[in-house]
């Protein structure tokens, strides 16, 4: 369900983040996407995510946001589950000076989103940034 307005469902917004996280540990860990490794990208044909970074819905416009068919929430929360815990483990064997500067990232796009959020509820458009 979308909540309207510019607002992505709560469903992409779980999809997007275990997208990242699975996007990431490739960069950082050297491993293989869960996304493609364990089938999710082939089975789920997510049609318009090749237009977007990665293939992880960032640079989507809300349209294109809005016509992505995900799966049901055991099936997403599955995929979600397997790169969050590869994220994990990544995530562990990062030294402190990585892991400092990976959580200053982290905790300021936390605020970006806030703002995001506010701005999707007064029918805005875009992002914090842009």
């Amino acid at each position: 369900m979308r909540p309207g307005g510019t607002l992505p469902s709560i469903a992409f917004h779980v999809w997007h983040t275990a997208r990242w996280a699975d996007y990431d540990c490739e960069v950082y860990g050297g491993s293989r996407q869960v996304w493609s490794s364990h089938g999710f990208a082939e089975h789920w044909n997510l049609r318009g995510i090749e237009e977007s970074d990665g293939g992880t819905g960032t640079g989507l416009g809300d349209e294109q946001t809005a016509a992505l068919e995900l799966p049901g929430r055991d099936e997403l929360l599955t995929y979600a589950s397997a790169a969050f815990r590869l994220f994990e483990d990544t995530m562990e064997r990062l030294d402190d000076a990585q892991a400092v500067l990976f959580m200053h990232v982290t905790h300021v796009n936390r605020h970006l989103g806030m703002v995001e959020a506010i701005k999707g509820l007064q029918g805005m458009h875009g992002t914090a940034t842009r």
